[in-house]
């Protein structure tokens, strides 16, 4: 408290107006900072501007109010009729319409200027207009008013000359109503300040909602104001073409006309039935084709370096298709060629995991290899590539890896220190568990040390401990690295088809065996050798279905533990795990049952096709 006191004191001595004015100084910034809040219009700032929710709420109103103005225009266009007041505000036909030899280029020059000036307006829509522009108009100077700045640099501004051309000349027929009422107002150019609000209300959505910006979210908020951007031109230009042309004697133009002539004029069609055929409208057309012209080109461009840039960063992974399918992430720092096809040769080598998708992250751009990869027709469907890291919370939510079903985290490869290596991703697996808690992992290693910084992970391979286990176990049993290395690798039967030695055909069709289990009691191969030895079972099998029975698993004991080639002293039962080498599941193999002759005994050929 002593301590708080004296900072207190310190505080006020030097911030005190007396001991400024003694010595000459200006009040610190942080007593300026503190007088400004406490004024009206700091109070008003901290209300208007750094509330995120009144901000956001002023300027949904902005968009509001704006709108309306360009609703409440259209539906004076459908209520007016120039007809009523075209002859100087005489009821028509006047004296001009009965002369009929007026030529074309007369007709240019013969401009109605009564009714570019002056409209039909009906008391209650004149009513709303005022009060929507002097609500509309008084926000605006009070925006300006607790704006940061010379107050003059903001009356300058392109938005506040809109504001004055849409809504101050309504305050304007309020000095004298009976007359001023039916002044024509330009308002349809609110549509621009509607624009403008769209996009300050979609930068607001992003800052109060906290929304992680992602390339997708960008590319459609950029194509919105493009199409919103269109749409004020043609708005525009409708609206002013139909205006001018009231002043034609010859050809006036309809709302939906002018829609018409607007869009087969930007189309650059132009079928000539409708004409501007007076020189205001004509200068009219020419300058929005111009800015249309300069303008376009330069919002489409922007959407296609958006759309190239979303190229090289990858694809996205939705909420909704994460909803819909189960997905696995695959995250390393530099995913190569050759790591990405054995990775998904491997997972999609699996039955059950044909249906799911696959996340691939690394930090790389989209190269033209991968690219290639993922158009191909096995993967394009369910292999999806985003560039990002799984270091940051934004790209964890692109992926939704809270949502999948296991993250495989693969060393990289490319880095010489593989020390190094193993603390990169240690890093990114706590990065996943402390997002996704939930999330199972299978990390790869290269030091059999780092193992303990992971022990929370469902797997964790060690390439050294693998690789010098095998290494080892190979001098003991000759030949053991070449088979170890067959069964976790696959390939098909068909691999050595193409080869033109015998040893080669023969050892690629076999290098497809791998191994699998299956309980003795519910398989359709080893259920007739309950009761049998071992010896037997595994030389009949090997006989009649071409797989070999390598291993037992005795599940009624207490302690169960496989036994590799128990001998002829076990005798298989029921409940038995065997463990047997073939080239595809028993479930998804073929089985035909043909009679032989010879001997009369019954023999099964088996088709492993994995089919």
């Amino acid at each position: 408290d002593v301590y708080k006191n004296a900072i207190v004191t310190e505080f006020m001595r030097k911030t005190s107006p007396e001991r400024t004015k003694s010595i000459g100084e200006k009040p610190s910034s942080v007593t300026q900072r503190y007088v400004t809040h406490q004024t009206i219009r700091g109070k008003l700032r901290r209300i208007l501007i750094k509330n995120t929710t009144t901000r956001l709420a002023s300027t949904v109103f902005d968009l509001i109010s704006s709108s309306l103005v360009c609703v409440l225009y259209v539906v004076r266009v459908f209520l007016d009729d120039a007809t009523n007041y075209e002859c100087g505000g005489l009821p028509a036909p006047c004296e001009t319409d009965n002369n009929t030899d007026t030529t074309t280029e007369e007709s240019n020059t013969n401009v109605n200027w009564y009714v570019l000036l002056w409209v039909e307006r009906p008391l209650w829509l004149w009513i709303i207009q005022v009060v929507l522009a002097f609500v509309t108009f008084f926000k605006c100077l009070l925006k300006i008013y607790v704006a940061k700045g010379r107050r003059s640099d903001h009356l300058l501004k392109t938005h506040f000359i809109m504001e004055v051309l849409t809504f101050f000349p309504y305050i304007i027929t309020l000095a004298y109503p009976p007359i001023l009422h039916n002044l024509y107002v330009p308002s349809f150019i609110g549509c621009w300040l509607a624009k403008r609000s769209l996009e300050k209300v979609l930068n607001e959505l992003h800052r109060t909602c906290r929304r992680f910006q992602t390339i997708s979210v960008t590319l459609s908020q950029q194509c919105l104001v493009l199409i919103a951007t269109l749409c004020c031109l043609i708005f525009t230009t409708v609206c002013g073409i139909e205006h001018i042309q009231r002043a034609s004697a010859q050809q006036k133009l309809t709302l939906f006309q002018s829609i018409y002539f607007t869009i087969v004029t930007f189309s650059t069609v132009g079928y000539g039935d409708i004409l501007p055929d007076i020189w205001p409208s004509q200068l009219f057309t020419i300058a929005m084709i111009s800015v249309a012209v300069a303008f376009i080109p330069m919002q489409i461009q922007t959407i296609v370096s958006t759309i190239v840039e979303r190229t090289k960063m990858g694809s996205e992974y939705s909420e909704r298709r994460a909803a819909g399918n189960k997905h696995v992430v695959v995250v390393s720092r530099t995913l190569q060629t050759e790591t990405v096809m054995d990775f998904l040769s491997e997972f999609y080598a699996h039955r059950k995991l044909e249906e799911q998708v696959v996340v691939l992250m690394a930090a790389d751009e989209l190269d033209r290899n991968m690219q290639v990869i993922l158009k191909n027709p096995n993967w394009s469907q369910r292999v999806v590539y985003m560039r990002g890291s799984v270091l940051q919370v934004t790209d964890l939510k692109r992926c939704r890896i809270a949502q999948a079903e296991a993250c495989f985290i693969l060393a990289p490869r490319h880095m010489e220190n593989r020390g190094i290596a193993d603390q990169h991703t240690i890093i990114r697996s706590w990065a996943v568990k402390d997002f996704a808690p939930n999330c199972k992992q299978y990390i790869q290693l290269f030091k059999p040390e780092n193992k303990i910084h992971v022990k929370f992970a469902e797997h964790v391979i060690c390439e050294d401990e693998f690789k010098y286990a095998l290494l080892a176990n190979n001098c003991l049993y000759p030949g053991l690295s070449t088979l170890v290395s067959m069964i976790v690798h696959t390939s098909g039967d068909l691999d050595g088809a193409k080869q033109a030695d015998k040893w080669q055909h023969t050892y690629g069709r076999h290098s497809g065996n791998e191994i699998y289990h299956i309980q003795l009691g519910g398989s359709m191969f080893f259920s007739s050798y309950e009761g049998k030895t071992f010896t037997e079972a595994s030389a009949d099998a090997h006989q009649r279905f071409g797989i070999s029975l390598v291993a037992m698993l005795d599940t009624t004991i207490d302690d169960p533990h496989l036994q590799l080639n128990p001998g002829p002293s076990y005798r298989l039962k029921a409940s038995d795990m065997c463990f047997y080498i073939s080239v595809a599941k028993e479930e998804y193999s073929k089985v035909k049952l043909d009679t032989m002759k010879d001997d009369g005994a019954k023999s099964v050929r088996v088709k492993t096709t994995g089919e």
